[in-house]
C-alpha cells in the first residue's frame, strides 16, 4: 500500500500530521530492513542455518543454564555470525567470530549419540567455538562450508597441530574423499532430524561399518615449519575410541586436547591479529564462566556473613511452642475453627440450588411440549407465558446463588473481623473462604451456561458426546454432574474454575507424594525460620524511622528487608504453587498441573500477572473478563474491572485478618494498571525484555513488598499495640517479638 493511501485513512482525525509522520518513519524503517536483507542475500554467504552452540555451564549456575543453546549461524567469507533465531538475522548479531586461519576439529559421535559435534580452534590451540548439529547432513554441509572458507578439517582423535604452520586446504580430490569418509565414520549415525530448517536437511547416509561399531582407522598429516611430517594414527573404536599416542616432545593443551610442537629460539609466538578477551570486539566470543563463578561465590559469602551477623545479634528467635500457644489460646480463635464446616454447608446449598434449577428447566420443557401437543387458540400468548416462566425461574436461581455466594464470603469474614482472632487462624479462614467463594461462583456460572445449551439441545465442549472435541476424560454430561461426589471432588481439586469433566492422571505415585510431603515440611520450616529470624527484626526496627519520617533510615530498612523478603516470597511460592497444589493434584488424580508459568522471566508487569498464578488468572478470564467483553465493555475497561475484583480480594485477604481495612492493598493492585502501561511502553521503546524484567524485580521484590510490609506493620501497631510504639520511641526497645503470629 502506498504512503498516501495509508495517510488518507487518518484524514478525518485531528492527529493527521502526527499519524502520517509516524507512518513515514515506519515505512523508512521497513525499507531499511528490506535493503539490509537484500544485501545479506546477495552477499558472499557461504552457509546459514541452525546449530547448537556449547556454553560451558558455570559450577554454581549449571542447574539454571543450558549447556547447548540453539542458535542461527551465518557464514560470510571467514566471518561467522550467530543470532538467536532466523527472524533476528536482520538485527545485530549476538556474536561475530573471525575464523580465518583456524582449524575445524571433529569429535567422536559415539559418546554423543544425538549430536555431531565439531570445534573451531585457533592455530595456537585456543578454542573459539564448539558447535553441534543433530543430523549428519547438516554437520557435513557446515564442515564443508568451513573448509571452503579456508579452514583445515582435522580429526580430534588423530591430529597434531603445528603451531608454526598456517592451515591449508588440501586440493587433492582423493584426500577430500578420504576426509569425507573419515568424517562420516567418526560421526556415527544414531539420531533423527530435529529443529534444523528444511533447506539444510537431506536424507542421512548410514554406513553399516559405523552402525556396527567397527574400529575406525584415521590418519591425519600436516607439514611443520621446518618441513617435518607429523603423522599420527588411531585405531580407536567407534564407541569410546581411544586417543592415539602422540610424538614425544609435544605438549598437550589441557583445555582443547591440542598438542603443541616444541619451541626453538626463533619460533614465532605472535602469528595472527587477536582481540583481548575483554575488548568490545572479542568479549562475546570468549567464555566468562569464571567471572560468573566469582559472582556466585560473592553472593554466597555475603549471605553467609549476614547469617552470622544475625545469629550473633539476635540468637535463635524461632519458638514453635509460642506459635502454637498464640494460635490456640488467642481471643476469637475457637469460633474461627468452627467456621470451617460452614463452608462445606454453603457448597451443599449451591448443589441444591443447581438441582432446583434442573427441576425448573424440566418444568419449562414439559410446559413447552404441552403447548405443541394441545390445540391452543392463542399460541403466541402461550409462548409468551413460557418465556415469562423461564425468566422467573432464571431470576430465582440467580438470586439464590447470589445470596448463597454472598453468605459464603461475608459470614466467615465478619466472624474473623469482629471476634478479634489472631492473624494466623484468621488469615487461614479468610483464604479458604475466598477460595470456596470463587469455586461456587464458577460452579453457578458453568452450570448456568450448560442449562442454556441444553435448552437449545446443544452439547458444550468437554461434555461426553461432543463431536467437536471428544476427550478421553470427558465421561459426564449435564445434568449427570449434579451429585454430591462431583461437588466434593471440585472442592478438593487445585482449581478455581468448574467444568463438567477434568483431565485425570492414571494413578497416585506414593513415593513421589512422600518426597513432596518431605519437601513441604522442610520448606515450611525454612519459611517460618526466615520470617522469625530475619524479617521480624527488620520490620520491628522500622517503627521508629517511619514514625519520625527519617527517609534515609527508611531507605536503609527497605533495603535490609528486601533480601529476606525475597527469599521468603520465593519460598512461599514454591511451597504453595509447586508443592501443595501438586500434592492436591496427585491425591485427586487431577491432570492439568499448570499452576504457574515462567513468571520470573516477565518482561512487563502485565506478563507477571498473566503467568504467576494460573488458577486465579483463568478464573478471572472466564468469570470476569470475557463476560464483560460479551456485554459490550471494551478491553481496557474489562481489564480495569479484572484488577478491581483482584484488588477487592487482596484487601480482604490482608485487611480482615489484621482487623484494619484501610484500602492500601486495594489501591496497590489498582496502581498495577498504569504500571502495566508504563512497562509496556518501556519495552516497546527499549526493544528489550531485559530492562522490563529488571523493573519487575525492583518494583515488586526490592521496593514494593518491603514497603508494604513496613507500612502495614506500622499501622497495625498503632491500631492494636500502641504501647509497643511508645516503648520504641522512648526506650528504643519493644520487648519480645511483636510481629502478628502466623
Amino acid at each position: 500500500m502506498k504512503l498516501g493511501a495509508l495517510a488518507r485513512v487518518f484524514t478525518g482525525s485531528k492527529g493527521y500530521n502526527k499519524d502520517a509522520e509516524a507512518l513515514e518513519a515506519q515505512l523508512r524503517e521497513v525499507k531499511a530492513r528490506n535493503q539490509h536483507l537484500e544485501d545479506m542475500l546477495h552477499g558472499a554467504i557461504n552457509m546459514r542455518g541452525y546449530l547448537y552452540r556449547h556454553c560451558q555451564p558455570a559450577a554454581l549456575l549449571g542447574v539454571f543454564s543450558h549447556e547447548w543453546e540453539l542458535r542461527y549461524f551465518v557464514l560470510t567469507g571467514t566471518t561467522l555470525r550467530s543470532y538467536k533465531s532466523d527472524r533476528d538475522a536482520s538485527a545485530e548479531p549476538r556474536t561475530v567470530v573471525d575464523v580465518q586461519n583456524c582449524l575445524v576439529e571433529l569429535e567422536d559421535s559415539t559418546a554423543n549419540a544425538q549430536q555431531w559435534r565439531f570445534r573451531i580452534v585457533e592455530p595456537g590451540g585456543n578454542q573459539l567455538l564448539r558447535l553441534a548439529a543433530d543430523n549428519l547432513s547438516a554437520a557435513e554441509q557446515w564442515v564443508a562450508a568451513l573448509e571452503n572458507a579456508g579452514l583445515r578439517v582435522v580429526d580430534k582423535a588423530s591430529f597434531v597441530v603445528d603451531r608454526d604452520a598456517a592451515p591449508r586446504r588440501t586440493s587433492d580430490s582423493a584426500n577430500d574423499n578420504l576426509a569425507s569418509a573419515r568424517m562420516q565414520d567418526r560421526w556415527e549415525v544414531s539420531s533423527t532430524d530435529s529443529e534444523l530448517p528444511e533447506h539444510i536437511r537431506r536424507p542421512r547416509k548410514r554406513h553399516s561399518r559405523a552402525l556396527a561399531g567397527a574400529p575406525v582407522d584415521s590418519t591425519s598429516s600436516s607439514t611443520s615449519a621446518g618441513g617435518d611430517n607429523i603423522t599420527s594414527s588411531s585405531g580407536a573404536a567407534a564407541a569410546g575410541g581411544e586417543v592415539c599416542s602422540v610424538r614425544p616432545g609435544h605438549v598437550t593443551n589441557p583445555h582443547t586436547n591440542v598438542t603443541r610442537p616444541p619451541m626453538v629460539g626463533s619460533t614465532p609466538v605472535h602469528t595472527s591479529a587477536r582481540y583481548s578477551y575483554l575488548s568490545s570486539d572479542g568479549v562475546w566470543a570468549a567464555k566468562h564462566d569464571g567471572l560468573w563463578n566469582l559472582a556466585m561465590v560473592i553472593i554466597v559469602v555475603t549471605n553467609f556473613r549476614l547469617i552470622l551477623e544475625n545469629l550473633l545479634k539476635y540468637g535463635i528467635r524461632m519458638n514453635l511452642i509460642r506459635y502454637v500457644n498464640q494460635s490456640l489460646s488467642g481471643k476469637g480463635n475457637l469460633p474461627v475453627v468452627l467456621a470451617f464446616p460452614a463452608l462445606l454447608l454453603f457448597s451443599l446449598i449451591a448443589l441444591a440450588t443447581e438441582r432446583l434449577a434442573l427441576y425448573c428447566m424440566k418444568q419449562d420443557e414439559e410446559f413447552k411440549q404441552a403447548i405443541h401437543k394441545k390445540d391452543i387458540a392463542d399460541p403466541k400468548a402461550a409462548n409468551a407465558a413460557l418465556a415469562a416462566q423461564r425468566r422467573r425461574n432464571d431470576w430465582l436461581i440467580f438470586i439464590l446463588n447470589l445470596v448463597n455466594c454472598t453468605a459464603t464470603l461475608a459470614l466467615p469474614l465478619y466472624l474473623v473481623y469482629h471476634t478479634k482472632a489472631e492473624p494466623g487462624p484468621g488469615f487461614l479462614l479468610t483464604m479458604c473462604t475466598v477460595v470456596v467463594f470463587m469455586k461456587l461462583v464458577s460452579y453457578a456460572h458453568c452450570n448456568s451456561d450448560l442449562r442454556h445449551a441444553r435448552r437449545h439441545h446443544e452439547l458444550r465442549s468437554g461434555e461426553r458426546g461432543n463431536s467437536d472435541a471428544q476427550a478421553p476424560w470427558a465421561v459426564l454430561k449435564y445434568p449427570e454432574n449434579l451429585t454430591v461426589r462431583n461437588m466434593l471432588y471440585f472442592l478438593a481439586v487445585p482449581t478455581l474454575t468448574y467444568q463438567i469433566n477434568f483431565p485425570r492422571s492414571q494413578r497416585i505415585r506414593k513415593r513421589w507424594l512422600a518426597r513432596r510431603f518431605g519437601e513441604l515440611a522442610v520448606f515450611l520450616g525454612l519459611l517460618a525460620f526466615m520470617v522469625d529470624q530475619y524479617m521480624a527484626p527488620a520490620i520491628e526496627n522500622s517503627l521508629e524511622p517511619i514514625s519520625k519520617l527519617h527517609w534515609v533510615r527508611i531507605a536503609e530498612r527497605v533495603l535490609k528487608l528486601a533480601l529476606p523478603n525475597l527469599y521468603c516470597w520465593l519460598c512461599m511460592f514454591y511451597c504453595l504453587f509447586h508443592l501443595w497444589l501438586n500434592i492436591l493434584a496427585e491425591l485427586t488424580c487431577f491432570g492439568d498441573r499448570e499452576f504457574y508459568k515462567d513468571w520470573w522471566n516477565a518482561a512487563t508487569v502485565g506478563d507477571y500477572w498473566k503467568l504467576w498464578n494460573m488458577p486465579v488468572h483463568k478464573w478471572l478470564l472466564r468469570t470476569i473478563y470475557f463476560p464483560a467483553l460479551r456485554n459490550g465493555i471494551n478491553r481496557w475497561w474489562a481489564m480495569l474491572l479484572v484488577f478491581f475484583v483482584s484488588g477487592v480480594f487482596h484487601e480482604l485477604a490482608v485487611g480482615v485478618p489484621l482487623h484494619m481495612v484501610q484500602y492500601s492493598a486495594f489501591f496497590g493492585i489498582m496502581l498495577q494498571v498504569p504500571l502495566i502501561s508504563l512497562t509496556e511502553a518501556l519495552k516497546k521503546h527499549l526493544k528489550s525484555d531485559t530492562w522490563g524484567n529488571y523493573i519487575f524485580w525492583i518494583t515488586f521484590c526490592i521496593v514494593g513488598q518491603p514497603v508494604s510490609l513496613m507500612l502495614y506493620y506500622h499501622d497495625w501497631v498503632i491500631a492494636h499495640r500502641q504501647t509497643i510504639l511508645t516503648d520504641k520511641l522512648l526506650n528504643g526497645t519493644g520487648g519480645n517479638s511483636t510481629i502478628p503470629s502466623f
